[in-house]
C-alpha cells in the first residue's frame, strides 16, 4: 500500500503547535484511515519529552535504522540535521512519495528528487526563502498551495502553476455548542495583530477576551502577557494548545487581526464550523477563510473602527445572526469538506506518479498499491 512521508524543516507536535502542524496530523489520520501508510518527519527539539525519547533510542538502536514515536498518533522521525539523515529515514520508511510541508528550501526538495522520490511542495504562506533560488523543476516535482491566494502569489512571484488543496479540519475536532460569551485570539504575537487586540480588551471592558499565546513564548513576553492582563481584568491568557474544541466552545467572536499575509487562516475556518463569526483583516488569505462569515477591516484603519466593529458584532443581534450563519454555510460548502481535501491531494499524488486519473477515491487507493 502507498507510503507518504511528510516532512518539515521545523519542529513538529507536540512541541511546535501550530496550523501547518494540524494540518499534517490531520492529513495523516485521514490518510491511515484509507488503509495509506503515513509518516512525518521533523526536526528534533533539544529539551522535552520526546528529545529524552530520541536521545535514549539512539544510543541504543541500531545504527542503520531511524527510531520512529507516536506522540502525534502516527509514526515520527525526528532528526538533528535532515540532509545528514534523509538516507536513513529513506531506508526505513521507504516513501512512495514525499510531501514537504512549508515554504520549504528548494534544497530540500532535491534531496528527495535526486534519489528518485516524488515531492509534492505543500505551500502554506507566502514567506519564501529569499535569497535562496527557486525549485529546481523536475518530473518528480509538483506544487500545491493551500489557498487560491498562495496560488496566485506563487504564479505571480514564482512562476510556478500551483494546485489548490485546501487545509484539512475533521468538524468533529472543532464543532461545539459554544456559549457565546468571549472573544478569542489565537496566537499573541506582534505579526498576528497582538497591539490591536490588546487596544479593542482596553477599549471593551466588559467584555472577556482569551488570548492564546504562540508556541515558544519567551518568559519575559509570556510574563509580560499576563502582567497586562491582570491590569485590564478582562483578559485570560493561555498558552499554545492542540485542544482549540475547548476555545471555541466559549467563543462568541473569532479576532484575527493579522498584520502579515496569512497563507489562508486556519482558526478563522475551525471557528466556522460552530457558527462563529471573525473579525480580520483583509490580509493574504483571510478574505478567502473568512468567506460571508465576517467583518473584514484594514490594519490601516484605526483601532476605533475595529471597536466600532467589534461593538456591532457584540450587540447587533440581528447582525451577529447573519454572519453566523453565513459563516456556518461557509463551513459547510462542498469544496472544503474533509473528504474532498484527501481527494484532491490523492488525485495530485496520483498525476504526480502518472497514473489514470480517477474521481473514485477508495478505487484510487486501490490502484495505487507498491511492493515494499
Amino acid at each position: 500500500m502507498m507510503r507518504v512521508l511528510f516532512v518539515t524543516e521545523y519542529l513538529y507536535l507536540p512541541e511546535r503547535i501550530g496550523g501547518t502542524e494540524r494540518n499534517t496530523q490531520a492529513l495523516c489520520r485521514r490518510l491511515e484511515t484509507m488503509g495509506v501508510t503515513t509518516a512525518v518527519l521533523s526536526k528534533l527539539t533539544r529539551s522535552g519529552w520526546s528529545s529524552v525519547v530520541h536521545r535514549i533510542a539512539r544510543k541504543f538502536g541500531a545504527a542503520n535504522r531511524r527510531y520512529a514515536d507516536r506522540f502525534a498518533g502516527h509514526r515520527t522521525y525526528r532528526v538533528w540535521n535532515i540532509a545528514q539523515e534523509v538516507d536513513l529515514v529513506i531506508r526505513s520508511f521507504q516513501p512512495d512519495i514525499v510531501v514537504l510541508q512549508h515554504s520549504v528550501r528548494p534544497n530540500l526538495a532535491d534531496l528527495f528528487v535526486d534519489r528518485g522520490i516524488p515531492v509534492i511542495v505543500y505551500y502554506h504562506d507566502v514567506y519564501w526563502r529569499s535569497p535562496t533560488p527557486p525549485l529546481r523543476m523536475h518530473p518528480l516535482l509538483s506544487v500545491v498551495a493551500c489557498s487560491q491566494f498562495v496560488a496566485a502569489r506563487l504564479r505571480a512571484e514564482r512562476g510556478l502553476d500551483a494546485a489548490v488543496v485546501l487545509p484539512l479540519i475533521e468538524v468533529d475536532d472543532y464543532q461545539t455548542f459554544s456559549t457565546r460569551q468571549e472573544v478569542l485570539f489565537v496566537s499573541l504575537l506582534d505579526e498576528k495583530g497582538a497591539d490591536i487586540a490588546w487596544a479593542l480588551a482596553k477599549a471593551h471592558p466588559k467584555i472577556r477576551f482569551r488570548f492564546v499565546e504562540g508556541t515558544f513564548v519567551r518568559p519575559l513576553r509570556h510574563d509580560e502577557n499576563v502582567r497586562r492582563a491582570k491590569a485590564l481584568g478582562n483578559v485570560i491568557i493561555e498558552g499554545p494548545q492542540q485542544n482549540m474544541r475547548q476555545f471555541y466552545a466559549r467563543a462568541k467572536v473569532l479576532l484575527a487581526p493579522s498584520l502579515c499575509e496569512e497563507g489562508y487562516g486556519r482558526t478563522v475556518a475551525e471557528a466556522q464550523v460552530s457558527g462563529i463569526p471573525a473579525l480580520c483583516s483583509n490580509q493574504g488569505g483571510l478574505p478567502e477563510s473568512a468567506g460571508p462569515g465576517a467583518i473584514l477591516l484594514s490594519i490601516e484603519q484605526g483601532i476605533a473602527q475595529w471597536s466600532d466593529a467589534l461593538s456591532r458584532l457584540w450587540e447587533d443581534n440581528a447582525l451577529y445572526q447573519r454572519l453566523s450563519d453565513a459563516a456556518m454555510r461557509h463551513a459547510q460548502r462542498p469544496e472544503f469538506a474533509p473528504e474532498q481535501t484527501v481527494s484532491n491531494l490523492l488525485g495530485h499524488i496520483e498525476r504526480l506518479l502518472g497514473r489514470e486519473k480517477t474521481n473514485n477515491t477508495p478505487e484510487l487507493i486501490q490502484s495505487l498499491t507498491y511492493s515494499e
